[in-house]
């Protein structure tokens, strides 16, 4: 889970520097040798995965990720959804 994020908006990928399982660079910073060098601390510091994986765990039991897809497809207003509006329900309260 720990890495590096380059397509998530800039309030996100801060979160995640901040709570140290990925780093960020604003894109109009971001070159090669960057790259580079952030995926080398990523990948060579045990800690980002460490920290990785309460979130990790969260994901997996909050079914994170079908309720990602779900609201990205509501977002979009596609019909392509398979899951239940009962996970969105749950997070409402």
């Amino acid at each position: 889970m720990s890495g590096l994020f380059a397509t998530e908006p800039p309030g996100v990928a801060a979160r995640i520097a901040d709570k140290q399982v990925g780093e960020f660079v604003p894109f109009d910073q971001l070159n090669w040798n960057r790259l580079a060098a952030l995926i080398d601390t990523v990948h060579g510091d045990p800690s980002y995965q460490e920290n990785a994986r309460p979130i990790q765990r969260a994901i997996v039991e909050t079914d994170g990720l079908t309720l990602a897809a779900e609201l990205i497809e509501n977002a979009l207003g596609s019909e392509k959804s398979q899951g239940s509006n009962a996970s969105m329900v749950r997070r409402a309260d």
